[in-house]
């Protein structure tokens, strides 16, 4: 009971102030898993909820980090001015949180809420594809726009040209 109330404080410990949460959280589970049968059911149970706690915890650090990674891979796009890149980044994001939205209303067993997000999510993707289309439309008539005027700059210099050759033929 001491080495398990020992396991328990050093991990609630490592919660509080940022210790070695993993290590902790496996010597607890190892205490669990090996001494369930010696334990009273409120001593396993406090165990079990530091366990859970811990667990919590580390996924809400995973999660944070990869939240952290994904702001700074947009915000390092955008300043690079990737903006395809990014949109395609952003909505990945987005249909990726729609999913698992999808996911929990799945295990709640609210298929009303599940064929909504389906709807949802063929709407963020039709939207997306809507969206590329325009902007490649936009970039074909700037790119055609440019040409038009590079043409007509040239055609307007292969006139000044003419005039000057003509008014040297018209001098002689």
């Amino acid at each position: 009971h001491i080495d398990i109330n020992r396991t328990l404080v050093q991990l609630n410990r490592d919660m509080e102030n940022g210790g070695n949460l993993a290590a902790s959280l496996a010597k607890a589970q190892a205490h669990a898993i090996g001494n369930a049968h010696k334990l009273d059911k409120a001593t396993l149970n406090h165990l079990q909820a530091a366990i859970d706690k811990a667990r919590q915890k580390m996924q809400a650090l995973s999660d944070e980090a990869a939240t952290a990674q994904l702001n700074a891979e947009k915000k390092l796009l955008r300043v690079q001015g990737k903006d395809d890149e990014l949109a395609k980044l952003e909505h990945k994001e987005a249909i990726d949180a729609l999913r698992q939205k999808q996911q929990e209303a799945k295990k709640m067993g609210n298929n009303q809420a599940v064929f909504s997000y389906e709807k949802a999510i063929a709407d963020t993707e039709k939207a997306f594809l809507e969206q590329q289309k325009r902007q490649e439309q936009e970039r074909f008539e700037q790119e055609l726009k440019l040409r038009q005027e590079q043409e007509q700059q040239r055609e307007q210099a292969i006139q000044k040209q003419q005039q000057i050759i003509d008014a040297q033929v018209n001098a002689l």
